[in-house]
C-alpha cells in the first residue's frame, strides 16, 4: 500500500463503499486513519460488517449478523469471554468454554452498561464489526468519527 493512495481520503471513501456496501456519508464523516485502518482489514482478507447497537437502561445489546455467526459456527448459547481496550475505543470478543457473555435468541449480545461507561461502545449506534482470526472486535461508529 503506498502513502499516496492511503492519504487520499476521497479514494479511500470510494474504495470502501465499493467494498463493504456502507453509505458514503457515513464512511466520509470517519477520521482519515480510520479509513485507513478499514482500507488495511480489507487488503489483509478480513471480513467487516455492520451492526446496530440498542441501548436499554442498564445495558447495550447488539444482534451478531448472520454472515458472522455462519462463518464463526456460533449457536444459541455460546460464551463469550471479553475485553475491552479503551485506547482503541472498542470491544474484543473472544469464544470460549468459560465466558461471561451468553449469544442468546436470534444472535443477541447482551452487555454490561460498564461496556457503555467506558466508552467502549455507544447505544443506539451503528457498529463495525471485524472478524479477525477468532476474535470478534467490535467498533461505535460515533468512536471512528
Amino acid at each position: 500500500m503506498t502513502t499516496a493512495v492511503t492519504q487520499d481520503k476521497d479514494f479511500l471513501v470510494k474504495i470502501l463503499v465499493d467494498n463493504l456496501k456502507w453509505s458514503h456519508g457515513s464512511l466520509n464523516s470517519f477520521k482519515l486513519e480510520e479509513l485507513q485502518q478499514l482500507y488495511e482489514y480489507i487488503l489483509d482478507g478480513y471480513k467487516i460488517f455492520k451492526a446496530k447497537s440498542h441501548e436499554q437502561s442498564f445495558t447495550i445489546s447488539l444482534t451478531i449478523p448472520k454472515k458472522v455467526s455462519d462463518m464463526m459456527g456460533l449457536e444459541y448459547g455460546d460464551l463469550f469471554r471479553v475485553k475491552g481496550n479503551a485506547d482503541k475505543r472498542q470491544v474484543i470478543l473472544y469464544k470460549e468454554e468459560k465466558g461471561r457473555l451468553k449469544l442468546g435468541a436470534n444472535r443477541k449480545i447482551i452487555f454490561p452498561v460498564l461496556v457503555a461507561q467506558k466508552k467502549l461502545l455507544k447505544g443506539n449506534d451503528d457498529t463495525m464489526i471485524l472478524v479477525k482470526d477468532a476474535r470478534i472486535i467490535l467498533k461505535s461508529f460515533i468512536y471512528m468519527q
